[in-house]
């Protein structure tokens, strides 16, 4: 068939991260920014808005130091 073209479906994961584990990979991922690969911006995003609703200014100085 010319010009048909199958899209692959969406790959879906849904993952309830514990506040452990949220903080670990945070800590992580901004540990290692330099060498993430793109693609990876939303994720990071979303865990680093995590870490800054439910700690103070003063907690995530020390948590990133």
């Amino acid at each position: 068939m010319i010009g048909y073209k199958v899209e692959k479906p969406e790959i879906k994961l849904t993952y309830n991260f514990t506040s452990d584990e949220i903080k670990i990979l945070s800590k992580f991922l901004r540990s290692k920014e330099n060498e993430l690969p793109e693609g990876l911006e939303s994720l990071t995003k979303a865990l680093e808005e995590s870490i800054y609703n439910c700690l103070s200014l003063d907690e995530i100085k020390d948590f990133y130091s």
